[in-house]
């Protein structure tokens, strides 16, 4: 088959046209970049106490407690993967000039989405343990 030069011109335009719409940043590109961060640092949380439960190193009884302490910490800790791949995100899609408020927004939500979504199991958590040690003549807080 013989293939016109006309016909191959037309391939290349086809390519340019939809390589465009592929590269083109998205319109909240800002957004983007922040849950792509979150992302990458809950991911490497996950495979962090994935490979702690894998060496047993918090399958004693007497350790689980720690797993609450372990996961803040390592959240804590992931949270460089969180703003390494937010500023990689944001220099692809060429938006690395006002990366500091992204930043910030990506540094306080997460950890404060973690704080709301613990808390009431904290408090919560307190007064179940109080009334489940108490003796069961005296009075307990939830009665």
């Amino acid at each position: 088959m013989d293939i016109t030069e006309q016909e191959k011109a037309n391939t290349g335009l086809v390519w340019r046209k939809l390589g465009g719409d592929v590269t083109r940043a998205p319109a909240y590109g800002n957004f983007f970049a922040v849950v792509m961060g979150i992302g990458a640092q809950v991911t490497v949380v996950w495979y962090l106490l994935l490979f702690f439960f894998f060496t047993n190193l918090l399958s004693h009884v007497m350790v689980r407690p720690w797993l609450y302490y372990s996961t803040v910490i390592l959240l804590a800790t992931s949270g460089s993967v969180n703003g390494y791949v937010m500023g990689r995100v944001l220099r692809i899609f060429g938006r690395e000039k006002d990366w500091k408020p992204i930043a910030a927004v990506s540094a306080i939500l997460f950890p404060m989405f973690v704080t709301f979504a613990f808390l009431p199991l904290i408090s919560l958590s307190g007064p179940l343990r109080l009334k489940k040690n108490l003796p069961s003549g005296e009075p307990s807080l939830l009665s």
